[in-house]
């Protein structure tokens, strides 16, 4: 069974449209099985706070990488981490199943992020890098 894993801040979303068309009868059917986390959970301070002002000042906030950190540890168990980066390597339909053997037989999360770029402080969690 294929296990996917999502963290993110906003989990109603994604269990919404996990459950529906072709992830939801995959569901359905035992081939795929869906772990959907808060990342909230993986703060400690009264308000669960993820975001804070960027260093050197600037408009907006960024996501702080100590909950991230620990999501990805709590998913780790032995799998890789793919890091999805526009930097790696292409996932194509013929080379994909030798790709995925690469990262080993765990099940292998995929982390990515709605961004350009990477923030550095995301390199140390991820074993693989591929292209988003």
């Amino acid at each position: 069974m294929l296990t996917i894993n999502v963290v993110t801040l906003f989990p109603e979303v994604f269990q919404a449209a996990l459950a529906v068309s072709i992830p939801g009868r995959a569901a359905e059917r035992g081939l795929a099985r869906y772990r959907v986390l808060q990342l909230r959970d993986y703060t400690h301070d009264r308000h669960h706070t993820v975001d804070d002002s960027p260093y050197g000042g600037g408009a907006g906030m960024v996501l702080k990488p100590e909950p991230f950190f620990e999501a990805v540890e709590d998913l780790r168990a032995g799998a890789p981490i793919v890091l999805l980066s526009a930097r790696g390597w292409c996932s194509s339909r013929s080379r994909s199943s030798r790709r995925w053997k690469i990262c080993g037989r765990g099940r292998p999360s995929c982390c990515c992020r709605h961004a350009a770029g990477r923030s550095a402080t995301a390199t140390p969690c991820g074993s693989r890098w591929a292209s988003s």
